[in-house]
C-alpha cells in the first residue's frame, strides 16, 4: 500500500475575534465547538450545494473516546470511534435558530454516542451506501494540554478524511487565542484550496457575530464578497443524507 501525502494547515484568529466568539458562545449558553459545528456547515453547504441550497443537508462527523466512566478512563488502549451527525441547513434561517439547532442535534447525537458504528455502517450497506459519505468532514474540539497527555499532530491510517478539522489543534491554554488546523490529502487539496476555506469561514463568522440574525443564504454571500440575495432561491430537495440516515 503506497502511503498517503498528508499536511496540516493551521489558522490562528486574532485575540479580538476569539474573544468575541467565546462571548457570543457564553451568551447562548453553547460551546465553542458546537460553533465551529454551525459554521461549517454553513461553510459546506454554500460551498458543495450552492448558496440558496435551502433543502440540502450537511453532516459533520466527530470522534468521541468512549471513555464515560471511571473505569472506562483508566484503561490502556484506542477505544475511539466515530459519530456522524446530521444537520439541515435551510437558507433562511437565521444563525442564531441555525446554532440553536445544531446545539439541540449534536447534544443529541452525542447522548448516543456509544451506538458502535460497525453496527451502523452494516445497516447502511444492506440499503446499498457507503458509510463513507457520511466521513468526509470530521472535526473535532482538542482540549486544553494539561500534563496528562497530548494529541498527535497527524491523523493516523492511510484512509485520511476529505477534511479533518481540529480546533486548537496545539492544545494551547484556554486563555489564548483560537485556533483551527485542518489536516489534508495533498493529492486533494493545495495551499491555496485550504487558505480559502479559512477565509471562508471567518468571513462567516465576522458577519454573524456582527448580525446574528441573517440568513444562512446571507452569509454564504458574504463569504464569497459577493452581494447579499435580495429573494430567496428556489429550494431544490436532496434526500442523499436523510436515506443514510433512516
Amino acid at each position: 500500500m503506497s502511503a498517503i501525502d498528508t499536511r496540516r494547515y493551521e489558522h490562528a484568529f486574532d485575540p479580538a475575534l476569539s474573544a468575541a466568539i467565546v462571548s457570543y458562545c457564553k451568551e447562548r449558553q453553547t460551546t465553542v465547538f458546537r460553533f465551529f459545528l454551525a459554521v461549517f456547515a454553513v461553510h459546506f453547504a454554500g460551498r458543495h450545494f450552492g448558496r440558496g441550497a435551502a433543502s440540502e443537508d450537511v453532516v459533520l462527523a466527530t470522534g468521541h473516546h468512549n471513555r464515560l466512566i471511571p473505569r472506562e478512563k483508566s484503561m490502556v488502549g484506542m477505544t475511539v470511534s466515530t459519530l456522524p451527525m446530521r444537520f439541515p441547513t435551510p437558507a433562511e434561517v437565521p444563525f442564531d435558530d441555525y446554532l440553536r439547532s445544531v446545539h439541540q442535534i449534536s447534544s443529541a447525537c452525542l447522548r448516543r454516542q456509544q451506538y458502535p458504528y460497525d453496527l451502523l455502517s452494516q445497516h447502511l450497506r444492506a440499503g446499498g451506501y457507503d458509510p463513507k459519505q457520511l466521513l468526509r468532514w470530521i472535526i473535532n474540539h482538542i482540549p486544553s494540554f494539561d500534563g496528562d497527555y497530548t494529541v498527535e499532530r497527524y491523523s493516523p491510517g492511510s484512509d485520511l478524511d476529505e477534511l479533518n478539522i481540529k480546533i486548537n489543534p496545539n492544545q494551547w491554554p484556554r486563555s489564548a487565542p483560537l485556533q483551527l488546523g485542518i489536516d489534508v490529502q495533498l493529492a486533494r487539496y493545495d495551499e491555496r484550496a485550504v487558505v480559502n476555506i479559512f477565509t471562508r469561514v471567518e468571513r462567516i463568522i465576522r458577519h454573524c457575530l456582527v448580525d446574528p440574525h441573517q440568513q444562512l443564504q446571507q452569509l454564504q454571500s458574504a463569504a464569497d464578497g459577493l452581494p447579499q440575495p435580495s429573494a430567496p432561491r428556489q429550494q431544490r430537495p436532496s434526500q442523499m443524507y436523510a436515506r443514510l440516515f433512516e
